[in-house]
């Protein structure tokens, strides 16, 4: 496990295009505080014009987003009040050594930040708190009382979550893309150059060029002398989004086959994961441009609550195979900054 400087910049968005996204949260902040309808067609492609299958079913979903946010600032004062009256017969502890005190605290919060009443405008940063709030009661404090306040916000939340999320990430298409670049590019460097030399290792296989671990780090591990084949990165939902993005926007596409899974896909849960492979096919010359290939795979990890029927939920979609690598390196290029 590597945590330094070097991975931590590569792996941590903060800072990065925040003028942009700062940009793009007011005008998500204006459109949601609208009363009326935004799921007509223009509405939908003023505030979906990349015509995400997700993103125009949660327009349709929300309807009238003022009314949608007034619906569930009533749903978290109704669970407050059932809070507030359980608390009155005295506190308790509930899940995780939380008290009843402090998950009335938690969801009164949200109930004070979620509307300014001065000056009537809706506070739409508060909505991922409400739905990660809603959908963690459920599975821990969910009881005869408090089950119909939270399922209610829990589902009201979901198309608003599935909306304003991927959307803090740029609305038009090269909005997207260049926020992608932006934060996601010191990790595709990384991906690149890792597989760049795995493949160089393959004509140097006594030289200099091998990757192993390092052994002052591996003093716990059998055989420290191994040769690194596989790197995982536990990185932030924004960073995964600009993956996507990238990923889908980009002026040099290479995934012509995965477009349409990313498409529809419902938001990021637990576990989402982007999974590249390189692969080798002994068949060929070490110098013919098909020896290296990589192939993209994607998971959004695990969606809504538990006993919902999702079968498999950490199952990897295949989004593109066979990439020649040379083709990869050139994407690699173009879209990094």
């Amino acid at each position: 496990v590597s945590k330094d400087e070097a991975a931590t910049r590569m792996l941590d968005d903060s800072g990065k295009e925040e003028a942009s996204r700062k940009a793009i949260k007011s005008v998500l902040k204006e459109a949601l505080n609208q009363d009326h309808e935004i799921s007509d067609a223009l509405s939908l492609n003023q505030l979906a014009p990349t015509q995400s299958v997700t993103l125009v079913q949660a327009l349709k979903n929300i309807g009238n987003p003022r009314q949608a946010l007034s619906r569930l600032r009533e749903g978290v004062l109704e669970l407050c009040q059932i809070l507030a009256t359980q608390l009155h017969e005295g506190d308790r502890l509930v899940y995780g050594n939380e008290t009843l005190a402090l998950m009335y605290a938690r969801w009164n919060k949200l109930y004070a930040s979620l509307y300014n009443s001065s000056k009537d405008v809706f506070d739409i940063s508060k909505i991922p708190d409400i739905y990660d709030c809603a959908t963690y009661d459920l599975l821990h404090n969910n009881s005869e009382a408090l089950h119909n306040p939270l399922y209610q916000i829990y589902e009201l939340t979901v198309p608003l979550e599935n909306y304003v999320v991927p959307q803090e990430y740029g609305i038009t298409q090269s909005d997207k893309l260049q926020i992608g670049r932006g934060i996601s590019s010191d990790l595709w460097r990384k991906i690149s150059s890792d597989f760049r030399n795995s493949a160089a290792d393959k004509f140097e296989i006594e030289g200099e060029s091998q990757i192993r671990l390092d052994e002052s780090d591996a003093r716990d591990v059998k055989t420290p002398t191994r040769r690194v084949k596989t790197r995982l990165y536990f990185t932030s939902e924004s960073l995964l989004h600009s993956l996507i993005n990238v990923l889908s926007y980009s002026e040099h596409p290479i995934l012509p086959n995965g477009l349409e899974v990313l498409s529809t896909v419902p938001g990021l849960g637990f576990l989402t994961q982007v999974v590249l492979t390189m692969h080798e096919n002994n068949d060929v010359p070490f110098d013919d441009p098909n020896r290296f290939f990589v192939s993209i795979m994607y998971s959004d990890g695990i969606h809504g609550l538990p006993r919902q029927g999702n079968s498999d939920p950490l199952s990897l979609e295949p989004l593109q195979q066979n990439i020649p690598l040379d083709h990869f390196m050139q994407f690699v290029d173009e879209i990094t900054v």
